[in-house]
């Protein structure tokens, strides 16, 4: 039997729904492509165990308990704590318990095919965080835990479709260029390496490493078809028609000017579509759309019905996006959910150059979607260019996932 263990998760709990997702979807791709190539006499091994191997240090309850202490810090210190400031932060602790241990239970259900009485015969990295590098100037890579855990020591290394940076591959890039001979040592390790976008592709070939030439593969999600999200989408957890909202912070630019755009945006689509009681549910990290002043009366005033849900867990957002009649988002896996789904959306982007935006134009051709108030007010085109995308993707994903499951079947078959 080959026991793989998957290592996407870092340190601390994670609460994002594309890092659980795509654990998720590799888990059962996996598996998928092992039992094919089993059928095929490819895969002498009668069984294959994968799971995700978490690494993270902190409880749901202790990580809720630090994100309040970190609110009562975020209090100037020309202000004195009030009893308001403090029932805030027991407000913001017991929201955050809630979605934490919605996390922590998809973490253990994600680990449950990993044999952890038994040493790894494999170990793949599969996560879009694990090869990044943040301006601060600290760059984070999972090759680093291999070092600090002896069982994982001489465990054969893979790469599934990791984002190497967030920037274009060009000297600026500080950081790469001072740390690349401990990189390529690093990478020596792998015995396969694959990329999620194509940025950083020929710099990384250069290096000339002893696997074989690095190549780009899908992000996991996408490796599977809708229906293998079904145990999720069924049914959906809203009766009502809803319009779906999914916005980062600051890191994907959504300041307080770009989120009153996405107001009268929303707004807008209402009045076109002649739908203006529909609910607008958002399920962002944290309560953006009406956490300001200004943005609350931009609401108030457009007589739009807005719920915030924070406690979602990976599978809910799934559900949420499978059954909206509208997604506006920022983000990368909630444009993917939507693609998947065959559910139409609106795409707001503040970086062109950002490698996974690229990306998802070079394959799909997503551009058309970007947020604009032109889209949303005429229903005929906006319809017209939602089915042109989606037809895109239908299209275009059939051989960029042939070559990614392959990519996985060369993993389940190499020989050690």
């Amino acid at each position: 039997m080959q026991n793989i263990g998957i290592v996407t998760f870092t340190r601390t709990l994670n609460d994002n729904f594309g890092t659980h997702l795509q654990c998720y979807a590799l888990i059962q791709a996996i598996r998928q492509t092992a039992v094919q190539l089993q059928q095929h006499g490819k895969l002498p091994d009668a069984q294959v165990a994968v799971g995700l191997i978490p690494f993270y240090d902190q409880s749901a309850y202790k990580l809720a308990h630090d994100r309040a202490a970190g609110y009562l810090r975020s209090v100037p210190s020309t202000q004195l704590l009030t009893a308001q400031h403090k029932q805030q932060a027991l407000q913001y602790f017991k929201q955050n318990l809630e979605r934490l241990r919605k996390f922590e239970h998809s973490t253990q259900s994600l680990a449950q095919g990993f044999d952890s009485e038994q040493r790894p015969d494999k170990l793949i990295c599969g996560s879009d965080c694990i090869w990044m590098f943040p301006e601060k100037g600290e760059f984070r890579l999972a090759g680093h835990l291999f070092g600090q855990i002896p069982q994982f020591a001489g465990v054969p290394c893979y790469a599934y479709g990791p984002s190497f940076a967030q920037t274009h591959c060009n000297a600026a890039n500080e950081n790469y260029w001072k740390h690349k001979h401990d990189l390529r040592q690093l990478f020596t390790r792998f015995r396969r390496i694959s990329l999620r976008e194509h940025e950083w592709l020929d710099e990384l070939n250069s290096m000339q490493l002893p696997c074989p030439p690095i190549t780009t593969v899908l992000d996991p999600t996408l490796l599977l078809e809708a229906s293998a999200y079904a145990q999720f989408t069924a049914k959906s957890l809203v009766e009502e028609p809803y319009l779906l909202v999914y916005y980062f912070n600051q890191y994907y630019g959504a300041t307080e000017y770009r989120i009153l755009e996405l107001v009268d945006t929303i707004a807008q689509y209402c009045k076109a579509h002649h739908c203006p009681e529909i609910t607008v549910i958002d399920v962002s990290p944290s309560q953006w759309l009406a956490s300001t002043p200004l943005v609350a009366e931009r609401f108030k005033a457009l007589h739009i019905k807005y719920k915030y849900l924070f406690a979602v867990a990976p599978s809910e957002f799934v559900n949420l996006a499978a059954h909206s009649t509208m997604t506006f988002c920022n983000s990368y896996h909630c444009v993917l959910f939507s693609l998947i789904m065959q559910r139409p959306f609106l795409y707001q982007h503040n970086d062109p150059n950002d490698p996974r935006f690229v990306e998802l134009v070079r394959n799909f051709n997503i551009e058309p979607l970007l947020m604009h108030p032109k889209l949303a007010q005429h229903p005929d085109l906006l319809q017209d260019t939602v089915d042109l995308v989606l037809e895109n993707y239908r299209t275009r994903v059939v051989p960029l996932r042939e070559h990614s499951l392959a990519y996985i079947g060369q993993i389940l078959t190499d020989k050690l």
